[in-house]
């Protein structure tokens, strides 16, 4: 691509030159061919190289732009700034973090929730980008303190990093408040029946699981409608809503803008479940509580995900829903079946044990962890 690049720049300054020069209309028009040509190589070669390298790579470049561009405004924003506190949410931020940290003789903080480094044990990154997360790693094991939103994540973090146990904070979220109107998602998609609504919430873009979600759909015994709701790009909308117009699911399935943070549990509680994908081989492998199971969870809705340790884990240790077996549109279908049927006895446990777990991990229980992690630090900073 770099010789294409070459021969286009070429093109264009032999072309300018001639223009100054007023040199005939044919020495302009071979020109443009050559541009025209270079410039549409230079397209296929990069579709061939994105079909070959995996859209993993291409997530990883953009989060490394984003990563400078971060690092470099935290430089400018802080040189004159003094703080007692830092916290680093990721190891994106670490290495600024601690540098800063150690500027301003603050305590540090690491916040393990969706740690990068467990990508290690899910994919196949470069070794530089290997190089990379475990040094990054290692500066976060040497915090002041360590907060984390998973117990399956402490653990193997204290296995590779064999430092203290991470203060668990789990991302809990407050139960729907009776008072507070939302137009619910039947409202939204005008719909005057009641058929069961099965929810997907979070951002609408690849590696979430979504495609899996309208082909298990399509093979649902049940009378119901699947509601994909969130943030994305439009070329991604347009992708899926093929998907469903392939599928003949134009009048059950549909693809909405998301809604404001606030919103988010009260409007997920006028579905019936709730669907949390986890793809093993993308973000944390699985290990992480995500936060649409706590959306969920708080709206009391039944929930059905992965079959992997981290949400997984949770949704059968507590029993709140149907774990599936990844990547199996057909065992997915089959756990929707079973979540909207009525006469499960199963369900009427879940139906009893959602709100008892929602209270035991609502914000206001996870709120004391933070609190009691920050007078410690208020205590080290007074010492």
């Amino acid at each position: 691509m770099g010789l294409l690049a070459d021969i286009y720049v070429l093109a264009n300054l032999k072309m300018q030159t001639a223009k100054v020069k007023k040199k005939d209309d044919r020495a302009l028009r071979f020109l443009q061919k050559v541009m025209l040509k270079s410039d549409s190589l230079q397209k296929l070669a990069f579709k061939k190289a994105q079909q070959k390298l995996s859209e993993r790579f291409f997530r990883y470049t953009f989060f490394d732009n984003r990563k400078k561009r971060f690092m470099k405004s935290v430089a400018r924003r802080t040189r004159t700034e003094q703080v007692e506190i830092v916290l680093a949410h990721d190891l994106k931020a670490v290495k600024v973090a601690r540098k800063f940290a150690k500027r301003n003789n603050a305590v540090f903080f690491f916040d393990l929730v969706e740690s990068t480094f467990s990508n290690l044990a899910g994919l196949q990154p470069t070794f530089f980008y290997k190089k990379n997360a475990k040094q990054a790693e290692r500066i976060a094991a040497q915090a002041d303190y360590i907060l984390s939103g998973d117990p399956y994540l402490s653990s193997e973090f204290v296995k590779r990093q064999r430092t203290k146990m991470p203060v668990l904070v789990l991302n809990g979220q407050d139960e729907v408040v009776e008072s507070r109107r939302v137009i619910s998602i039947r409202e939204r998609i005008a719909d005057n029946t009641n058929r069961p609504i099965v929810l997907y919430i979070g951002v609408v873009s690849k590696l979430r699981g979504i495609e899996q979600i309208i082909d298990a759909f399509s093979l649902v015994n049940t009378d119901a409608l699947l509601v994909i709701m969130g943030p994305g790009g439009d070329v991604y909308r347009e992708e899926i809503l093929a998907q469903i117009r392939l599928l003949g699911l134009e009048n059950r399935a549909f693809v909405l803008e998301g809604v404001p943070e606030r919103d988010m549990v009260p409007v997920s509680a006028t579905a019936t479940i709730g669907i949390s994908p986890i793809l093993s081989g993308t973000g944390n492998a699985g290990l992480v509580y995500n936060n649409k199971m706590f959306q969920y969870l708080a709206a009391h809705l039944p929930i059905l995900t992965t079959n992997c340790p981290g949400p997984g884990g949770f949704v059968k240790e507590h029993e709140i829903g149907y774990v599936y077996e990844e990547a199996n549109a057909t065992d997915l279908a089959k756990k929707i079946d079973l979540a909207l049927s009525k006469d499960k006895e199963f369900n009427l446990k879940i139906q009893n044990n959602l709100p008892i777990v929602a209270r035991k991990y609502a914000w206001a229980t996870q709120e004391n962890n933070l609190r009691q992690l920050i007078r410690s630090a208020e205590q080290q900073i007074q010492k």
